[in-house]
């Protein structure tokens, strides 16, 4: 019987919370606001504030962050006098925070002391779920996800300015999840390797989904990687695609091979595609490796002139925009990648690239002639990219701004993870 993901999802009762307290103590802190959000039907549908009487001082930098001053909560009840209320507005609803592990065990504590039973309502920590569906993001505050998702959003670090913010990240996720064809509400809790919105997993069975995923890779102009795997889990071969390199019937004829299961990855460009290629390659079922390259080299040729021994660094956007990886030039890997944000990083990357002391990676010759190929592309594509030479290493950090933001903003605009997989 087939699964109706929306009804799935519709059919669940959730309830973000947002606690504002003294500090992270059990013990010794206590809170003095809570924000509660219920969500029905994909919809916010109530919401309820608390301002709590602490009893004890509020620390200074807490009123500063949160701009609730101690005098405004002198005539505020304390939380023996609302915790009945915070119970029943809760009820039995699946609990969601941005930080589970801090909001959820402090909540806790509170009805110990109050010899109240724990909650056993089950919880979510939406940061946790970013983490998982938008696996290279190097901030997850709801400060900056409202900006990412494009979510109004005022007063950060209120109880219930943030738990509005929550619900509506949260419905985000759900309606992705939703369009990802979510068949059990366990994935909720466990979206790892499932429901990453740069890639979609695909079964050989899923004929029709496969039809679709091509249809629209086909006809986009992103990037992509699919990575082609066995019933036993061995990795066939990982295929770097654009529409460029590849025609559709030639992307058809990949799909002929006896394979499991198709992963299809969002890249930023050809190069992050390439990359990707060179770090699963000695993954590739050995048989299959040899054939392979010598497609590509066929599609994008490997002779070089002496060129690239004068480059360091490579800067290439990333798929989020105003996001960039800043990645070693001779020997070019994303298994730990150096991803940097404009402007509030652009700092941070400039001191990456001076600093001296840097241990640099062990080069593996094998993978030579795919680093030549790289190189190739680059360097028939240099418009794309930032090259930084071994011999100019930025020392000027306004000029490197400034050239910096100046690249970026002229970089097409991928709307990613509102346009997704």
């Amino acid at each position: 019987m087939s699964v109706d993901s929306r009804k799935l999802i519709s059919d669940l009762n959730f309830c973000c919370i947002d606690l504002e307290t003294t500090g992270g103590s059990h013990d010794k802190d206590k809170i003095f606001e809570i924000g509660l959000v219920k969500i029905r039907n994909l919809e916010i549908s109530e919401s309820k504030e608390f301002f709590i009487n602490p009893e004890i001082r509020i620390p200074i930098y807490v009123q500063k962050l949160t701009s609730v001053k101690q005098a405004d909560l002198q005539d505020s009840p304390t939380i023996e006098n609302v915790i009945d209320q915070i119970l029943e507005f809760i009820g039995d609803d699946i609990l969601v925070a941005h930080n589970a592990a801090f909001d959820v065990p402090f909540f806790n504590s509170v009805l110990k002391r109050l010899n109240r039973p724990l909650l056993e309502n089950k919880s979510i920590c939406t940061n946790i779920m970013t983490k998982h569906m938008l696996p290279e993001i190097q901030k997850s505050n709801l400060t900056y996800l409202s900006e990412l998702f494009k979510i109004d959003f005022e007063d950060a670090h209120r109880a219930l300015s943030d738990s509005i913010l929550t619900a509506k990240i949260f419905i985000k996720f759900l309606e992705l999840f939703i369009k990802k064809d979510i068949k059990k509400v366990n994935s909720l809790y466990y979206p790892k390797n499932k429901f990453e919105l740069d890639r979609y997993h695909l079964s050989s069975s899923d004929k029709d989904k496969i039809s679709e995923k091509l249809g629209l890779i086909s006809q986009s102009k992103f990037n992509y990687c699919l990575f082609f795997k066995s019933k036993q889990g061995a990795l066939q071969n990982v295929v770097p695609y654009n529409v460029d390199l590849f025609s559709m019937d030639e992307l058809k004829s990949m799909l002929d091979q006896d394979f499991e299961r198709l992963t299809i990855q969002m890249t930023s460009s050809l190069t992050h595609s390439l990359i990707i290629y060179k770090d699963y390659f000695l993954n590739i079922e050995e048989d299959k490796r040899s054939d392979f390259f010598k497609i590509l080299e066929e599609k994008i040729g490997s002779n070089l002139s002496g060129e690239q021994n004068s480059y360091k660094f490579i800067i290439l956007p990333h798929l989020v925009d105003n996001h960039f990886y800043i990645l070693d030039f001779k020997n070019p890997s994303l298994k730990r990648p150096q991803i940097f944000i404009s402007p509030s990083q652009i700092k941070k990357s400039f001191n990456f690239m001076n600093k001296k002391k840097r241990k640099s990676e062990k080069y593996n010759s094998t993978l030579q002639e795919i680093d030549l190929l790289i190189h190739k592309h680059i360097l028939n594509h240099k418009e794309r990219f930032l090259l930084i030479s071994s011999k100019k290493i930025p020392s000027n950090f306004p000029q490197y701004s400034k050239r910096l933001q100046d690249f970026l903003a002229a970089q097409e605009k991928t709307n990613y993870p509102d346009f997704h997989l």
